[in-house]
């Protein structure tokens, strides 16, 4: 659709300066912002011997992580049609709105058609792949700031790890790899505007999240997820019973009716596109299993969606009950995860990576709550922990062992 690129533009150019402009504003006269820190993440602080082995570790497990993404790598994997139908014949990938089939991610592929002016090697066209893995690990190392850098390093590690996650960085074909970019980019702006309330940072998270959306069709609900969760969070009136609504109307708020606002646009824009009765042939076609089916394909294959669930769900009945102060970057973050996984149960469709966005909170937000838990429950719960620890790694290491062997193999003609 040609008519796509004006109008995206046009839409994040409004999302941004508009939001910016609304979040800059005081709520009132007398109202005044914080000083304005954090403009720049801080790196943890690593001159001691544990956090230069555990940087010594990931470096090296970084390097053959890329190594292993690019052995054998050619053009043969399924659906990599796309450059043969395209890049390949000098043609530009046109955006992905489908309304055949119901699908629209408009940004999917979009990287390949400028990637093809500079190289036509399967390697080159891993280098901004690859560029964009280490900045998402750069980001994972800075967000849990509160954790030492070998938790960290450890959380970063097994992020990297999981199935959904390896996939979308070791392919070119999965839109997933830029969502987790840019929900990860999300994800810091929005702690820092929580440190500093600078308008730089809720920029930078609206945008974030406008690319995000337009990767992937049900990231909206993420979004709409994330923020809404937020809002009711926040306005929990601290030890006393009752809601705070004057909170709904502070800066931090702002940016959360913001990111809601991104999500309705999106919405607007997708029926726009599709029409008000959009065709659903996609999920149709891929959403064969039943409900039963779908429930043992998750349990089987990712345990870490069903991890995320169980602790969310436990969290939230922690704060109802008033028994756990609510944290509302990272229990509302497992709230949009959870709708954005519950999309995916509700249309019956499983895809090994489908769920890395959803598997990446997991680690983030289950893993935080382990290792804080670690340093101060009793004996029995640590057992608990470290048994989840430990069959949640076993199956990563499984599934991404046997993920990378059938891609290297099946799919090149190596098998012989």
């Amino acid at each position: 659709m040609h008519s796509f690129w004006p109008s995206w533009l046009v839409l994040t150019a409004a999302a941004v300066s508009g939001s910016t402009w609304i979040i800059g504003r005081p709520a009132s006269p007398g109202e005044q912002r914080r000083d304005e820190r954090h403009l720049i993440p801080v790196w943890p602080r690593v001159a001691t011997p544990a956090g230069i082995v555990a940087l010594g570790i990931l470096v090296v497990f970084i390097v053959s992580y890329i190594a292993i993404i690019l052995v054998w790598e050619d053009f043969a994997y399924m659906d990599n049609s796309i450059f043969t139908l395209y890049i390949f014949k000098g043609h530009d990938i046109p955006p992905p709105i489908w309304p055949k089939v119901g699908r629209l991610f408009p940004l999917g592929f979009q990287e390949f058609n400028l990637i093809q002016h500079f190289t036509d090697s399967a390697i080159g066209y891993h280098v901004l792949p690859i560029a964009e893995l280490l900045v998402f690990v750069s980001i994972l190392l800075v967000l849990n700031d509160e954790l030492g850098i070998a938790a960290r390093v450890a959380l970063a590690i097994l992020a990297l790890l999981t199935p959904s996650i390896l996939i979308s960085f070791g392919g070119l074909i999965f839109p997933e790899r830029n969502e987790l970019l840019f929900l990860a980019g999300l994800i810091l702006c929005v702690k820092r505007f929580e440190e500093s309330e600078s308008t730089r940072w809720a920029a930078g998270a609206v945008l974030c999240a406008q690319i995000m959306v337009y990767y992937k069709e049900n990231a909206f609900l993420l979004l709409l997820g994330f923020a809404g969760a937020r809002l009711l969070l926040r306005c929990r009136s601290g030890r006393l019973a009752g809601w705070d609504y004057d909170r709904l109307r502070d800066r931090l708020a702002r940016l959360d009716w913001s990111l809601v606002g991104v999500a309705i646009l999106f919405l607007l824009y997708y029926f726009g596109a599709m029409g008000l009765h959009p065709n659903v042939n996609y999920a149709i076609a891929n959403g064969n299993h039943s409900f039963v089916g779908m429930l043992l394909a998750y349990t089987r294959g990712d345990v870490l969606v069903w991890l995320l669930v169980v602790v969310a769900a436990g969290r939230i009945y922690l704060i109802l009950r008033r028994r756990a102060a609510s944290l509302p970057l990272w229990d509302g973050l497992a709230i949009g995860g959870v709708a954005y996984f519950l999309a995916y149960l509700y249309l019956r469709i499983y895809r090994p990576w489908y769920s890395a966005p959803v598997d990446l909170i997991a680690v983030l937000y289950a893993g935080r709550f382990a290792v804080l838990s670690l340093e101060r429950t009793r004996l029995w719960r640590k057992s608990i922990i470290l048994m989840l620890v430990f069959i949640v790694v076993f199956q990563n290491v499984v599934f991404s062992a046997v993920s990378i062997f059938e891609r290297k193999t099946r799919f090149t003609g190596r098998s012989r």
